[in-house]
């Protein structure tokens, strides 16, 4: 959602397909749960059955994350029980957002589908300018094959771009759970820089992927 004074943002926007909200400001600040600020401009795109948004946590309550990160990864906690110890951590990041929503809580947002959260995609840029990390991301299992995931990505880069970041850096594991996200991080122009052991899960390999930014 760029300021309607950022005429070069909105035009990153429309080159990928979105459009701006016909709603009123209050309209959007009353569907997309946050502030109503008259300088914002919500930019929405159509996808599947309803238009894709992306938007600050706004008033939803502590424990969404958490909740999101669980149900996105619902499969794999069910089938590979060990991945419980890697989710007591969603609960700490969690907090972390939520009580600090002018830094940590600040690199995020929601994605909504049709006014739904679908699911939410973070990033870390104090190593900016050099490089900018992808942090979680995820999108909910019935609202998967959609393309939001990589909506998701792409939504990041460009911030990271706005930012003056020159590399996204992002990291994924290599259980057969993550190969779809292997694949959508390759889609999105990343490239395979890295692999060896999880610090977490030594039995585990973590892939480390860059892309360069223009």
């Amino acid at each position: 959602m760029p300021s309607r004074h950022n005429a070069r943002a909105i035009r990153a926007y429309e080159k990928a397909g979105f459009a701006r909200s016909r709603l009123s400001p209050a309209g959007n600040a009353a569907r997309y749960r946050e502030p109503d600020d008259a300088d914002t401009i919500y930019m929405l795109r159509v996808l599947g059955a309803g238009a894709v948004a992306f938007s600050p946590l706004g008033d939803e309550a502590p424990g969404t994350i958490a909740a999101l990160l669980r149900a996105s990864y619902a499969g794999l906690l069910r089938t590979d029980p060990q991945w419980e110890d890697e989710a007591a951590t969603w609960d700490a990041y969690d907090r972390e957002v939520f009580d600090s929503p002018k830094t940590v809580g600040a690199c995020l947002f929601l994605t909504r589908l049709a006014g739904r959260v679908a699911g939410f995609a973070s990033w870390d840029p104090r190593g900016r300018p050099a490089h900018g990390s992808i942090g979680h991301n995820c999108i909910l299992p019935e609202l998967r094959r959609r393309g939001l995931g990589k909506l998701e990505i792409e939504e990041v880069l460009r911030r990271f771009q706005e930012l003056g970041v020159r590399t996204a850096k992002v990291s994924t594991c290599d259980h057969p759970f993550f190969v779809p996200a292997q694949r959508m991080y390759l889609s999105c122009g990343f490239r395979e820089t890295r692999r060896g052991a999880w610090e977490r899960d030594p039995s585990a390999a973590l892939i480390r992927y860059e892309r360069r930014l223009p």
